[in-house]
């Protein structure tokens, strides 16, 4: 952002940026720019909003349990599910970039095949990542603890964790979806 104001600053001192020029970006207009980036920008603050007081939520609640081998078993497990997550973030960003671009290039029919694509690839994202973490588990765990009655603890939390990636893969994308073509209710 500052270099971007350092940029226009400097063509606006050197008369690069025609005046008419300036105002017509700094004005545009409201059905082609702004309503679009209010509507899925609103719609990602809910969903971030819904994500973030769940989180909250399940940290306090994690706190209220104390510093014991339980609360150090789902630091654990939420550490190992946050690996993940930042896949299907990307395949969130993929599906919302993607689809409405072939939508707009070729049309529907070729945006849905290109959505069911990215859904086939959600689903063998989510289940090799799934596997992957569940065989990774014996070596992950080490890295999180020394304690051997929290690495037992954290053991079936893990493997729940792995297995939500299997799931969240195809809602990330059904997101990025609906984030992307701007559908909630269609």
């Amino acid at each position: 952002t500052l270099a971007a104001i350092v940029n226009v600053a400097l063509l606006v001192r050197r008369g690069l940026l025609p005046l008419k020029l300036r105002i017509r970006t700094l004005l545009p207009t409201w059905n082609t720019t702004l309503k679009p980036l209010l509507t899925g920008g609103t719609a990602m603050i809910l969903r971030q909003l819904a994500i973030n007081v769940c989180t909250l939520a399940m940290s306090r609640r994690a706190q209220a349990i104390g510093a014991g081998v339980e609360a150090a078993a789902y630091g654990i497990a939420m550490n190992i599910y946050t690996i993940g997550f930042s896949v299907k973030v990307a395949m969130q960003g993929a599906a919302a970039a993607l689809i409405p671009s072939e939508y707009a290039r070729r049309g529907k029919t070729d945006a849905r095949k290109m959505a069911d694509r990215l859904f086939q690839w959600s689903l063998g994202t989510g289940i090799c990542l799934a596997g992957l973490q569940q065989l990774a588990l014996p070596f992950l765990l080490p890295l999180f603890t020394t304690l051997p009655e929290v690495r037992e603890a954290v053991k079936a939390p893990a493997l729940v964790a792995c297995l939500l990636h299997v799931v969240n893969g195809p809602r990330f994308v059904a997101e990025g979806e609906m984030i992307g073509l701007r559908s909630f209710r269609d």
